[in-house]
């Protein structure tokens, strides 16, 4: 039997995965805002996917950070 060990050591990610659009609700369990607080503060940075679709490149998603912990 295999067992995985999992490293605490941050992922590296490319210029083309920073560009990677997540949907609104994605934002929200990456960054634990509310999609309210999400259009309120950081309207500019909400892409229109639909007409009813909206999402957020994943560096600006880091960009605003989660919470301290």
């Amino acid at each position: 039997m295999s067992s995985r060990t999992t490293t605490s050591e941050p992922q590296q990610l490319s210029a083309i995965e920073f560009r990677k659009i997540l949907t609104l609700e994605q934002v929200t369990e990456l960054t634990t805002l509310s999609a309210d607080s999400l259009r309120r503060h950081h309207a500019d940075k909400i892409r229109r996917l639909g007409p009813r679709r909206l999402g957020m490149r994943l560096g600006d998603a880091l960009a605003i950070g989660a919470p301290a912990s």
